[in-house]
């Protein structure tokens, strides 16, 4: 339970284009490659599109989670109450929780596959993770998060996952906003899955 504060970047595919010798000066040792699979739902009684929350199921590596994130609060970060859970790891259980979620109204709305590369900071008294991932069909991208426990460290948090994503050698023009669920949704829509510049306000 806690805030999860989060920057996220798109960046090129290649290993030349990730930070990676950046995040070992700073003494983050990237782990292997793990693969997610995260299934998305929405709520029998309340549409999460509407209301900004989400709940997912995570196969990462053989650990199994569920996870469900609160609607978007202010800020220069994306940030968001958080609350996951682990259950069991084996096969069966990954197979049974779908189909109980389903039987109590849940709705499957997407699945999310990636591939990702973590490691974690501690810098300044905080901890902060970066992921290196390879979303199928949308490409590659760097996350940049850290988390709270009380509202009143929120400012602070997204101040120092700014500066850190800075220090990263992420530029604000390759800021992607978007989750992965709502990317993969506009792209089954046909809609672009490179986000628009902002427009100049021209009056």
């Amino acid at each position: 339970m806690g805030y999860e504060i989060e920057l996220k970047y798109r960046v090129g595919e290649t290993e030349a284009d990730w930070p990676i010798t950046a995040v070992e000066s700073l003494g983050g040792v990237l782990g292997p490659p793990t693969s997610h699979v995260d299934r998305y739902y929405n709520h029998p009684c309340r549409d999460f599109a509407v209301s900004g929350e989400a709940f997912r199921m995570r196969c990462e590596g053989g650990l199994n989670h569920l996870t469900y994130k609160g609607p978007k609060l202010g800020g220069t970060a994306k940030t968001r109450e958080e609350f996951e859970i682990g259950f069991a790891s084996d096969p069966a259980s990954s197979n049974a929780m779908p189909l109980m979620l389903e039987r109590l109204g849940f709705i499957p709305i997407a699945e999310v596959r990636k591939t990702r590369r973590q490691a974690q900071l501690r810098l300044d008294s905080r901890t902060f993770q970066i992921a290196l991932d390879r979303v199928e069909g949308l490409g590659a991208f760097v996350e940049v998060e850290t988390f709270a426990d009380l509202p009143d460290d929120l400012a602070e948090a997204q101040r120092a996952v700014g500066d850190l994503a800075a220090r990263l050698g992420l530029k604000p023009e390759h800021l992607e906003p978007r989750s992965y669920l709502r990317m993969v949704l506009q792209r089954t829509a046909g809609q672009p899955a490179v986000h628009p510049p902002p427009q100049r306000d021209r009056s």
